[in-house]
């Protein structure tokens, strides 16, 4: 990272629903890959640690655990590696299950974020498994207890214009988006987790928004969405990843890309500053 630069990816790794030891070891494996090619931000899809089409094995605690175990496996694996990565998980608070964004670098998990806009396209169940308000001021992981913070963005002491906020599904693409609260907190680059399935129209409605939200808000999108491997009910998903800063696409993945949505670019933190 140098002069503003920083170079930032977003991945749909190959994925089997509920298999969380397949899962993992395909997320971990993009995290290694991805560090000995330079990139210093990795997202990673909503869900991807079990699957975001689970339906009711989401509120089994066999799998809530298995996910427990699986994150910090993730955590571990980080460890000696300069990236920041963030995953998508379902995470148990005191009263309430929450679909979860987990921000992990270098050995340590630096905070977890709920999705608080329950997914309005068609099939979505979110409300049916997953709470929509932060009832619970924190969750665990492995008994290790972190606090739920949804509004926090986290700051690179060795760029201080790189600023990373984190949204999940809807609540980009909502009409109380969340992206311009993200900003107005100091993201420069907004860390998109999405699971959207695949629907007439709906790949071009995400990019038109995720672009002119970049261009309001002078900042960068890097989102990343389900793969092929959700693909096991009534619904189609095929990754559509994009990179777009001020208004402009850097680059992005066709649906059923053979390159798992692999997107890879380099966004400039101090030209959005100064654009601010």
């Amino acid at each position: 990272m140098k002069h503003g630069f920083v170079k930032v990816k977003a991945f749909s790794p190959e994925l089997r629903v509920a298999d969380i030891k397949f899962n993992t070891a395909k997320i971990i494996q993009a995290i290694w890959d991805s560090a000995e090619n330079g990139v210093k931000v990795l997202v990673l899809p909503e869900l991807c640690v079990c699957g975001a089409s689970c339906g009711d094995l989401l509120l089994q605690p066999a799998l809530l655990d298995a996910c427990e175990i699986a994150l910090d496996d993730i955590r571990a694996s980080s460890e000696g590696k300069d990236i920041v990565v963030f995953v998508g998980a379902p995470l148990r608070g005191a009263s309430a299950i929450y679909n979860s964004a987990i921000a992990i670098c270098n050995g340590e998990i630096l905070g977890v974020f709920p999705k608080t806009t329950p997914s309005s396209y068609t099939g979505a169940r979110d409300s049916r498994y997953f709470s929509s308000l932060a009832t619970d001021s924190e969750v665990k992981i492995c008994k290790q207890a972190y606090d739920l913070s949804s509004e926090c963005v986290l700051e690179c002491e060795s760029m201080p214009s790189l600023k990373i906020g984190v949204v999940i599904g809807d609540d980009a693409l909502s009409f109380k988006s969340l992206i311009g609260g993200r900003c107005q907190d100091g993201a420069t680059v907004i860390a998109h987790l999405d699971a959207r399935c695949a629907l007439v129209g709906s790949y071009e409605r995400k990019v038109q928004s995720l672009v002119a939200q970049s261009a309001k808000y002078k900042c960068a999108i890097v989102s990343a969405s389900a793969g092929e491997g959700e693909t096991s009910s009534d619904m189609l998903f095929a990754p559509h990843n994009i990179i777009c800063e001020n208004g402009e696409i850097l680059t992005q993945s066709g649906p059923f890309s053979s390159q798992n949505g692999e997107c890879v670019s380099e966004i400039d933190t101090e030209l959005l500053t100064g654009a601010r």
